[in-house]
C-alpha cells in the first residue's frame, strides 16, 4: 500500500475505478510497518518483510454479510517504545446493532490487538470478531497448530485450493514468513483456518467461532464479544532464509518497459458472452444493445417463480438471434417439462439445472433434465455443476453426474470485501481457480460463468428464499433485488481493463466459454437507452477472439496488467490480434516479444469515449511490439502474426 500521491497513484486510481475507496494510513514503530485502511490493519510487515496480511474485526448478519462499520473515533498515539491506535467503531444492520472498540499496541514485543463489542440493542449474528488474513505464497508452508487444550498438530497451508478448513481447533498458530517464524497467540473464542482462494480471494483466513457451532447467535442487548491477539516474530538467525515465501509480487511502476514473451500454441480462445439483464424494463428500451453484435447470452431462470417465461423472453431479445445459454433453478423436477418446452424453437446451445437449495446440479435433478431434454429433441448440451461460487464446486464434484458432458461454476471478486484491492488481487487467484476446476473436470469443457463485479445473489445466506411473484419484469428481477449486486464501478475505465485481465486469468485450456456482466441495465455493459460503457467495447474485443489459435503469454506480467493474443482465425494468413489491459492507477509499458516478431500493424484503444476520434496508429514492424499502458487502458493491436506451426 502507498500514500494518496505514492507510486500507485491512488488518486488516479480512484477516478479510473469512480470509487471512494479510503486511503492506506501507514503506521510505523519497532521495526513494524502496518496500513490502516478505514478500521482494518492491512499489510503488517517486520523490518520490511510481510507477516499477515490483514487483521480485521468483522461482524456478519444472519445470511453472513458483512455488517458495515462506520468510524466514530481513531486515535493514534506514539510513545517511546511504538505506538498505540484506538478504533471505536458502530455496524448497524436490519437485525444487527454493535458498537466496537480495538485497541492495538505496537512495541519491540509484537503487536498486540484486544477487541470488544457490545451490542446496543438485541442482535442476530453469525460471527462478531478478529479475523487474520495470510499471504496466499504460504501454499505449501508448514503450519504448527496449538489448540485449546494445550496440544499441538502440525500441518501446512494447503498448496491445492482447500475444500474444507485445513486447520480447526485453534487457540495459536505458528509459521515461517518472509519475516522470520510468526507467532500468533488468540484468545476469547476458538478459531479455525480457511482456505479463501475458494471465493478468488487472495488469502488463507483465521477467524473465529467454528462453523459447526449452530448460528446465527442472538446476542442480548447488553452483552459483550472480547477477544485478543499477540503477534509476534522470532528474526532468521544471521545468514539464513526463511522457509516461508517471497513477499507477493509488487504492483507495477513506472520504470522501463518489462518484456513479455508470446508463444503459438494450437489451444483456441474460449467463448465470450454476457448475461441476461435482469434490470427494471424500461417503456422506451432499444430491442438489443448494439454493443451485444452476436455475443452469446446466458439466463438465469428461476422455476419456482412466475416470472421466468418473461426473463427468458428478455433474454431472446438481449441475443437478438444469438445462442442462449438456459439455467434452471428450482428443488422440484415436476417444473421442468414446462421449462424445456419453452426452449423449443430457441437457439438453446446449453442448458442446465440447479437445485435453489444447495445450488448444485443434485443428481435427481440433473437426471430429470437430461431425460426430458432427450425426450422432446432439445438440440441443446446438458451441463453440470454450480450456479454459486467454485467452493461449491471443489466441495460437491463427487456429487455430479458422470454423464454430465461439461462442468460449470460462477465467480464473483466480492463474496468477503467489497474494496477494489480485492477487486484487483483476485485476477491472480481466478487463475488458480480456473486451472483447479479443468482438472476436476477430467478432460470435461468448463463453463465459467454468470462473471459479475459485485455477487448477483447471497449462496450462503440462512433466511428464506422469495421466487418471484410477478409475471412481468417492470421492477427487475434476480439480482435487480439483491443488496450489494450493483457496483458503480460497473461504469468505470477500470472495470473494463478488469474484464480483459479476468479473461486472460479465467481462459486457461479446457475453459470453453466466458460470461461476463449483463447485456444493460446498472449491472451492464451498458444503459437501457443505448449507452455503452467502456466495458461494452472490452468485451466485444474478447469475443472476436473467440476459437482463434491462442498465443501462450509467458510472464512475469506486472501485477494489474494482462496481455491476450491470437493468431489469424484460419490459423494462417491474415491479422493476428494483441489485447492489452492496465487495471491500476500507474502506467506500464510492456515490451511484446514473439517468434518471428511483429509485423506492421495497427494500435488503437479499445474504448474511445463520446465525441472524440477513434485514431489508430501505424505500428511499425520489428521484432517487438512497445505497448504504453496508462492507467485502464485498453490497447488492441492488430496486424501480421505468424499462426501456430502445426
Amino acid at each position: 500500500m502507498n500514500p494518496p500521491d505514492g507510486p500507485l497513484g491512488e488518486r488516479s486510481a480512484r477516478e479510473l475505478w469512480r470509487d471512494d475507496d479510503p486511503a492506506p494510513v501507514l503506521l510505523a514503530a519497532a521495526g513494524w510497518r502496518l496500513h490502516l485502511v478505514g478500521d482494518q490493519l492491512e499489510e503488517l510487515t517486520h523490518e520490511g518483510r510481510a507477516v499477515l496480511r490483514a487483521v480485521r474485526f468483522v461482524v456478519r448478519d444472519r445470511d453472513w454479510a458483512t455488517v458495515p462499520a462506520d468510524v466514530q473515533l481513531l486515535w493514534v498515539q506514539h510513545h517511546r517504545d511504538g505506538l498505540d491506535v484506538t478504533v471505536r467503531a458502530r455496524a448497524r444492520g436490519a437485525e444487527v446493532d454493535l458498537s466496537w472498540e480495538a485497541r492495538v499496541r505496537v512495541d519491540p514485543d509484537g503487536v498486540r490487538v484486544s477487541a470488544e463489542a457490545r451490542a446496543l440493542a438485541p442482535s442476530w449474528c453469525n460471527r462478531v470478531g478478529l479475523v487474520l488474513l495470510h499471504h496466499p505464497d504460504l501454499a505449501g508452508t508448514g503450519l504448527l497448530v496449538r489448540h485449546p487444550d494445550g496440544t499441538s498438530t502440525s500441518t501446512r497451508f494447503p498448496r491445492d485450493i482447500a475444500p474444507h478448513q485445513p486447520a480447526r481447533d485453534i487457540a495459536g498458530l505458528r509459521w515461517s514468513a518472509p519475516a522470520g517464524v510468526v507467532r500468533a497467540d488468540l484468545r476469547g473464542d476458538v478459531f479455525e483456518v480457511e482456505d479463501q482462494r475458494n471465493w478468488t480471494d487472495a488469502s488463507f483466513k483465521t477467524y473465529s467461532t467454528p462453523l459447526e457451532r449452530p448460528f446465527p447467535v442472538h446476542l442480548p442487548a447488553g452483552s459483550t464479544v472480547r477477544q485478543e491477539l499477540s503477534l509476534q516474530v522470532d528474526a532468521p538467525a544471521p545468514g539464513t532464509t526463511p522457509s516461508g515465501p517471497a513477499p507477493a509480487a509488487a504492483a507495477p511502476a513506472a520504470a522501463g518497459p518489462v518484456d513479455v514473451d508470446l508463444a503459438p500454441s494450437t489451444a483456441p480462445h474460449p467463448e465470450v458472452g454476457t448475461g441476461a439483464s435482469t434490470a427494471p424494463q424500461p417503456a422506451d428500451r432499444t430491442p438489443s444493445p448494439p454493443w451485444t453484435g452476436a455475443l452469446p447470452v446466458l439466463v438465469e431462470l428461476d422455476l419456482d417463480g412466475t416470472g421466468w417465461r418473461s426473463a427468458l423472453d428478455r433474454a431472446r431479445r438481449d441475443a437478438a438471434g444469438a445462442a442462449l445459454d438456459v439455467r434452471l433453478v428450482t428443488d422440484d423436477a415436476g417444473t421442468l417439462p414446462d421449462a424445456v418446452a419453452a426452449l423449443h424453437g430457441l437457439p438453446v446451445r446449453r442448458v442446465a439445472v440447479f437445485s435453489a437449495t444447495t445450488h448444485l446440479s443434485e443428481p435427481a435433478l440433473w437426471r430429470a433434465l437430461a431425460d426430458e431434454v432427450r425426450r422432446t429433441g432439445l438440440d441443446a448440451q446438458v451441463l453440470a455443476g454450480t450456479r454459486a461460487h467454485f467452493t461449491e464446486l471443489n466441495r460437491g464434484h463427487h456429487r455430479l453426474p458422470e454423464q454430465a458432458a461439461a462442468w460449470t461454476f460462477s465467480t464473483t471478486p466480492q463474496m468477503h470485501d467489497r474494496g477494489r484491492a480485492q477487486v484487483l488481487e483476485s485476477l491472480a487467484v481466478q487463475r488458480l481457480v480456473a486451472e483447479r476446476a479443468v482438472r476436476l473436470a477430467g478432460g470435461r469443457p468448463v463453463h465459467v460463468g454468470p462473471i459479475t463485479l459485485a455477487p448477483r445473489f447471497n449462496a450462503v445466506a440462512t433466511t428464506p428464499r422469495r421466487p418471484q411473484a410477478h409475471g412481468d419484469l417492470s421492477a427487475g428481477y434476480g439480482a435487480e433485488h439483491v443488496p450489494g449486486a450493483t457496483d458503480p464501478r460497473q461504469r468505470s475505465r477500470g472495470f473494463a481493463a478488469w474484464l480483459v485481465a479476468s479473461a486472460a486469468a479465467l481462459g486457461v485450456p479446457g475453459v470453453a466459454s466466458l460470461s461476463f456482466a449483463e447485456a444493460w441495465g446498472p449491472r451492464g455493459l451498458g444503459t437501457a437507452e443505448g449507452e455503452p460503457y467502456p466495458a461494452a467495447a472490452a468485451v466485444g474485443h474478447l469475443a472476436a477472439l473467440a476459437g482463434r489459435p491462442r498465443w501462450d503469454v509467458a510472464g512475469p506480467v506486472p501485477a494489474g496488467a494482462a496481455v491476450l493474443a491470437a493468431g489469424p482465425a484460419d490459423g494462417s494468413g491474415g491479422d493476428g490480434t494483441v489485447l492489452a489491459a492496465n487495471t491500476t492507477g500507474a502506467t506500464v509499458h510492456l515490451r511484446l516479444r514473439a517468434p518471428g516478431g511483429f509485423g506492421a500493424g495497427r494500435l488503437r484503444p479499445a474504448h474511445v469515449p463520446a465525441g472524440e476520434p477513434a485514431t489508430a496508429l501505424p505500428a511499425p514492424p520489428g521484432d517487438t511490439l512497445l505497448l504504453p499502458l496508462a492507467p485502464g487502458a485498453v490497447l488492441v493491436w492488430t496486424g501480421p502474426l505468424p499462426g501456430p506451426t502445426r
